[in-house]
């Protein structure tokens, strides 16, 4: 797993050691509720610093959210190796890594611990972010032709998460036994806890491996805080339109006029006609105040029948 001469490897020393593979295959196969297994310690701790500071400074993560799960994810790393130079320069440490888990090595010592046969060099690998409310609920991980499935925890080494803080993976029994086989129990009879520099890993199983990762509890707990998008680019201030005249007052229509010049009452609504009554005082004109009273006699209402 060496890089440049007189570099330190990237995984921990003794990782390939033979009596280290047979301890932990033996406790990978008794493992409960499923074969699964997890190394601390993994890597070398400096480098994983640089590793961890490399995500958080020169990738980016997409929002995702779905029925299932809700988490920032970055894309899938096996496109590094299309990065232009000068992107590919900002990322060495995280480069360095992912060529150690897509290597012949790393791949047969999963293959010796798990028994999970032949492993190819197609790997699904990517950097999930859990902020706080982010989860993934319980699922199988059967994709396509997966055979095993892995964590590596990037948390903060200078503040551990705690089980207060959520976050856990959780694996889940099935209900009833073995007998039913594709319904997991309600409750996860197992939860680990993340881990700076830690790995946990388990065979893909249909209708049996069943895991979630719980929802993450604190908003101030030790992880990568969530790229934030840029601010959306605001047009340049610019002579505004200048405001809009006031509209003019309505005009009113002209009342009915009578013979003599004033103006007279409308008919109730529903009538129709001309007004019921006439008037000889003489006309006033227009702008020189109200007309005088009609002398004209009003009609009286009709009187109420018995």
């Amino acid at each position: 797993m060496a890089g440049a001469p007189g570099a330190r490897p990237v995984v921990r020393e003794g990782l390939y050691d033979a009596a280290a593979v047979e301890k932990l295959r033996a406790e990978f196969q008794a493992a409960q509720p499923y074969p699964h297994a997890k190394i601390e310690d993994l890597c070398d701790p400096d480098h994983l610093r640089g590793v961890r500071e490399e995500i958080i400074t020169s990738l980016s993560a997409t929002f995702k959210e779905t029925d299932i799960y809700k988490v920032f994810q970055t894309g899938d790393l096996a496109n590094m190796s299309r990065l232009d130079e000068a992107s590919l320069a900002k990322l060495p440490k995280l480069d360095e890594l992912r060529r150690v888990v897509y290597g012949e090595a790393f791949r047969g010592f999963v293959q010796e611990v798990t028994g999970c046969g032949e492993l190819t060099d197609r790997v699904d690998l990517s950097c999930n972010i859990h902020a706080q409310g982010c989860h993934l609920l319980c699922h199988d991980d059967v994709i396509g032709t997966r055979r095993v499935s892995f964590i590596i925890y990037l948390t903060d080494p200078d503040d551990p998460f705690t089980p207060e803080d959520g976050g856990g993976l959780e694996l889940y029994p099935l209900e009833g036994g073995a007998a039913d086989m594709g319904i997991p129990a309600v409750y996860p009879s197992k939860v680990v806890v993340p881990k700076w520099n830690q790995v946990c890993f388990f065979n893909v199983l249909p209708g049996k491996s069943f895991h979630a990762v719980q929802e993450v509890f604190t908003g101030e707990g030790p992880r990568p805080p969530p790229p934030r998008s840029p601010p959306r680019p605001q047009p340049p201030p610019g002579p505004r339109a200048p405001p809009r005249p006031p509209r003019p007052a309505p005009q009113r229509s002209p009342g009915w006029r009578c013979r003599a010049g004033t103006t007279a009452r409308r008919p109730p609504r529903g009538a129709s006609g001309p007004p019921s009554r006439s008037c000889t005082s003489a006309p006033r004109p227009r702008g020189t105040g109200p007309c005088p009273p009609c002398p004209c006699p009003r009609p009286r209402p009709p009187a109420p029948r018995a």
